[in-house]
């Protein structure tokens, strides 16, 4: 699998009475090319950055302003190496200066493994004009529409689809990786009609070992999303019933880390009983506590909503960055989305003291976007670590 980043910078500036009207060299789009280059942050490491940039704690440079460009607002001039600094840049020091702040916001890229179902009933089976199981493909694959197509740079997703040959499992996987829709797209279209049974247990198992041995980047949560249309089975073996199989499957999915996300592909089916203990197991629901949402489909309308609401779900608008600000700071503060101001409490919120959250319309931006840039500027007394 070739790892990439998706790299969404969320530049948050100190700027004590600050009331500069514009973006510095890495708040535009597009950025300085300096801003790509890395750096050693280290106290005492030599700034290796072009002149006018400094290198900021994400390990890149990094410039608040330039000389002549007026980020820092009345009061403040920018220093020779991009700071803004209270008075005048040769003088100012330790408490007449705003300290100069930087941190990266980053986003939650998760590990999604797509398990599709491929007995038998998903090819003789039909969403009006078409099968369940091309319904299944269009609405992840379809070059316009479908939700992998959409999001394939915000998640690393990978496809297993199981079904039987002879008495045994068979499986065929598409590893999980950024920009993934079109080896995955190949593979569900190229799918037949083998007249199988349903091996849901060891395709779920398959996959938790999966993901054992091909561990997800730091900070992506695995998930396991499983679309099938009936009840689990042995292969090889008529009137089987394998439902304890895929009870066992999905807990030991969820104790390694692994939630699992069931699809009833085929609203009423008998196997939605089944299917509601596979949402709650693979949730963490615990006795007494409200049931997981169940996802369910009875039409390939239904089944792109609902691949939409699970995978556009799983993939979020929530920034983390590794510093501390409060309510009072984040109500006084101004973040722009690709340029865009966005309003407090109704397009972003702060959620705890160190979690941005994209919200409606802003969100759904952020997931659009192939190249976001999130970026802003917070009054001083923010702590950054």
């Amino acid at each position: 699998m070739v790892r990439s980043t998706l790299i969404l910078a969320l530049l948050v500036v100190a700027a004590c009475g600050s009331n500069g009207s514009s973006s510095g060299p890495c708040d535009v789009v597009p950025p300085d090319p300096a801003c790509q280059l890395e750096c050693d942050p280290q106290p005492g490491a030599p700034n290796t950055c072009p002149s006018g940039f400094y290198c900021s704690p994400d390990a890149t440079c990094y410039a608040q302003c330039t000389p002549t460009g007026g980020q820092c607002g009345d009061g403040y001039t920018c220093t020779y190496d991009g700071h803004c600094q209270m008075g005048d840049p040769g003088t100012g020091s330790g408490s007449d200066m705003c300290p100069a702040v930087s941190f990266t916001a980053k986003p939650t890229t998760p590990s999604i493994a797509l398990v599709v179902d491929k007995s038998g009933s998903m090819f003789q089976n039909n969403f009006g004009a078409v099968s369940r199981w091309a319904a299944v493909a269009n609405a992840l694959v379809d070059p316009t529409t479908g939700i992998v197509t959409q999001l394939q740079s915000k998640a690393y997703f990978g496809l297993t689809t199981y079904d039987c040959s002879g008495n045994n499992p068979r499986f065929v996987r598409v590893d999980r990786a950024l920009n993934n829709a079109p080896p995955i797209a190949t593979t569900l279209n190229a799918g037949t009609d083998t007249n199988s049974n349903t091996p849901t247990g060891p395709a779920i198992r398959d996959v938790t070992a999966n993901f054992a041995a091909a561990p997800p980047p730091a900070d992506s949560p695995p998930i396991i999303v499983l679309a099938t249309d009936g009840l689990p089975n042995v292969c090889g073996v008529r009137n089987s019933d394998d439902r304890a199989g895929v009870i066992a499957a999905t807990t030991a999915a969820y104790a390694a880390g692994i939630r699992v996300v069931p699809l009833s592909v085929a609203a009423g089916n008998t196997a939605e009983g089944h299917l509601q203990q596979v949402a709650n197991i693979g949730a963490g629901v615990t006795a007494g506590q409200p049931d997981a949402p169940l996802y369910k489909a009875n039409t390939a309308a239904d089944l792109k909503t609902a691949f939409d609401a699970i995978i556009g779900g799983a993939v979020s608008c929530d920034l983390t960055v590794n510093g501390s600000v409060t309510q009072e700071q984040a109500a006084e503060a101004v973040v722009k989305l690709n340029g865009r101001t966005l309003i407090f409490n109704t397009e972003w919120a702060l959620i705890g003291d160190r979690t941005i959250r994209l919200l409606g319309t802003s969100c759904d931006e952020l997931k659009s976007s192939a190249t976001p840039v999130v970026n802003g500027t917070f009054p001083c007394g923010s702590v950054i670590e």
